[in-house]
């Protein structure tokens, strides 16, 4: 295993930085979809830059967006993952 900047801290800090840093990612991959949507029919130059640069940043956050099932399997800190079960399930009472 390689040394992390997050060795010191335990698990619950991990996941807090882990479910973080995926809130962050799709946030900008929905506001790059966003922009998608919006230049996707323009014909100004601007408006095509836009369009080509949102496309390209979402094809590379795709690329970054795994399943929880492979992320389960694959993980080499599971402790980090209860902290983002335990802020995504809803108990209805």
């Amino acid at each position: 295993m390689t040394s992390r900047a997050t060795d010191g801290f335990d698990a619950t800090a991990r996941g807090k930085i882990r479910y973080t840093g995926g809130y962050a990612v799709a946030k900008l991959k929905y506001n790059y979809m966003c922009q998608n949507k919006t230049n996707m029919y323009t014909t100004s130059a601007l408006g095509v830059s836009k369009f080509n640069k949102a496309s390209v940043m979402v094809e590379f956050l795709e690329k970054m967006t795994v399943s929880e099932r492979y992320l389960i399997a694959v993980t080499e800190d599971p402790g980090s993952l209860s902290e983002t079960s335990r802020k995504q399930i809803f108990i209805k009472v």
